[in-house]
């Protein structure tokens, strides 16, 4: 098995319902420096995040942006 990505976040999300939930919570997360990418799956309630290094985004930064987007 390889090691995970340091670069690479992965923050589980609740209380998606449909495939519209999907796009806010991307936008929002991908507004912070230092995240390259969000890829959110409404069926594993996951977002995958990718930093441009590791640390480049604080937790409390993407927290705080998946419950901009109202999660």
């Amino acid at each position: 098995m390889r090691p995970a990505d340091p670069g690479t976040v992965l923050l589980r999300i609740e209380g998606m319902h449909c495939s519209s939930c999907v796009l806010p919570i991307d936008e929002e997360v991908e507004e912070i420096p230092g995240v390259r990418s969000a890829h959110t799956s409404l069926r594993d309630a996951r977002t995958l995040l990718q930093l441009d290094r590791p640390g480049a985004a604080h937790a409390d930064e993407l927290i705080a942006a998946v419950e901009r987007a109202g999660y």
